[in-house]
């Protein structure tokens, strides 16, 4: 996701979290397909796509928050022209 750094990459990702989901059901559909609105999704940090196949255990993963603390969906707080 491309982001005008308004706001973070979690949160831009939770904007588009349903496409992300719908994406990937369709591209997997025996293995994702019943688990649409179930998926969890984690953020690697930049350039480390290589490692991150690997599996290496230095790669630190942050898992993306679909909700707020206060229970506010997480994509209504952020607007649609911040993401791109």
């Amino acid at each position: 996701a491309r982001c005008t750094g308004t706001v973070s990459t979690e949160e831009a990702l939770t904007r588009q979290i349903n496409l992300l989901q719908e994406h990937a059901c369709r591209i997997r559909p025996v293995e994702l397909g019943r688990s649409f609105g179930r998926l969890e999704f984690f953020v690697a940090p930049g350039d480390t796509e290589l490692l991150t196949s690997q599996n290496d255990p230095g790669i630190g993963l942050k898992k993306v928050v679909v909700a707020s603390d206060d229970g506010e969906a997480m994509e209504e707080k952020v607007s649609l022209l911040e993401v791109g």
